[in-house]
């Protein structure tokens, strides 16, 4: 981890960030960082804008994403280190767009990463046997655990408890994974939706231990492919939670006791397709629809998932923006959780195809019904 704060009582800390990265992932798995917000009471700084760059030094490398800091004050940002040659430096300035102070100017102060591009060295492994051949379709998607299995290669001392491990899958960075018996780790990527939207999906691992040696896998492939639920035609807006959306993000004991989290459907703005063309109406044009709700525990692993018939709003039964207590969906959704996240989306299908919500607009909030 790597700390600074700066001039304004502004906490920035890198979290333990990988020093050096195979040539042979560069421009095909993006380098990811995880960088928190604070204060200097560790008081989460929510919506600051994450910016980093190479400072104007050789290999110049790119930011993919717009990284803001969510209700834990964290994000992921990632790198593309395309024209990084092997044995090569690259320096990181990491600064922050201080949203938060009066000036609402950049930060004075940089935290400086510097990462080594290192030859191939494939001394982890990470089997993804669901997608033996290369392809997740709706069978698969529905019927099988999916499942990444990591283990060290010619380690006699396998991982252990202390090592930090990470998946890399195309523009998701997922953490914490379950380890069982120091001999292998699994990620549990079962019902994820946000990870299976339709397209090809690039995915590796690294093992960093205690004393910072890091292990990288070979790459894996594989296509999503699904005709069914949110994996296909990814177009329509997302819900809101507002009483969330007022608590900075979460859904509390209080929200949970008193069956206050509401799921807000817009139904009145327009929806376009790929091609720029306007999907007229969905909700009144749908013949079925269905609302979908996952939990994670703090591993990031599914521990419940839940749908919803929305025939009684849509279609015949069309009604103008209307919502759902997640009381009705299931009464002790929150309860299993306890701590953790959840996700919710829905799909609409109209003269035979399926339409899901866009990939970013699959709504996210942190969950914790457990109380003081």
């Amino acid at each position: 981890m790597k700390t600074f704060i700066n001039e304004d009582a502004i906490v920035v800390r890198v979290l333990n960030p990988i020093t050096v990265w195979q040539k042979s992932w560069c421009g095909i798995i993006p380098y990811g960082l995880t960088v928190q917000v604070t204060d200097t009471q560790f008081n989460p700084k929510q919506g600051e804008v994450i910016d980093v760059n190479d400072g104007g030094s050789s290999p110049q490398v790119e930011q993919l994403n717009n990284a803001i800091t969510n209700a834990a004050g964290s994000a992921d940002i990632f790198m593309d280190f395309t024209d990084a040659a092997q044995e090569s430096t690259v320096v990181l300035d990491v600064s922050v767009e201080a949203s938060s102070a009066s000036d609402s100017q950049d930060l004075d102060e940089n935290a400086e990463i510097v990462v080594y591009i290192i030859d191939a060295t494939y001394t982890a492994s990470a089997r993804f046997a669901a997608a033996a051949d290369g392809v997740i379709n709706d069978e698969v998607f529905d019927s099988q655990d999916l499942v990444i299995i990591v283990s060290l290669l010619n380690s006699s001392q396998g991982l252990s408890s202390s090592d930090i491990i990470t998946l890399y899958w195309g523009e998701h960075v997922i953490h914490g994974p379950t380890l069982v018996d120091n001999q292998y780790a699994t990620f549990d990527l079962t019902g994820r939706e946000e990870l299976f939207q339709n397209g090809t999906y690039k995915y590796g691992v690294t093992v960093v231990d205690v004393a910072g040696n890091v292990s990288f896998s070979d790459i894996g492939v594989i296509v999503v492919q699904r005709n069914n639920a949110a994996g296909s035609n990814p177009y329509l807006i997302g819900v809101d939670i507002p009483a969330a959306d007022a608590n900075n993000g979460y859904i509390n004991k209080v929200m949970n006791d008193y069956a206050l989290v509401i799921v807000e459907f817009d139904t009145k703005s327009t929806v376009y397709n790929a091609d720029g063309e306007e999907v007229a109406e969905p909700f009144k044009n749908a013949t079925s629809g269905t609302f979908i709700a996952a939990g994670y525990n703090t591993n990031g692993a599914v521990i419940v998932t839940n749908s919803f018939d929305l025939s009684p709003y849509i279609g015949a039964n069309y009604t103008d923006d209307f919502s759902i207590n997640m009381n009705d969906v299931n009464h002790s959704f929150f309860n299993t959780i306890g701590i953790g996240r959840a996700t919710f989306s829905y799909n609409l299908s109209i003269d035979g195809v399926n339409y899901s919500v866009k990939k970013d607009e699959i709504r996210t909030y942190n969950v914790n019904v457990l109380g003081p």
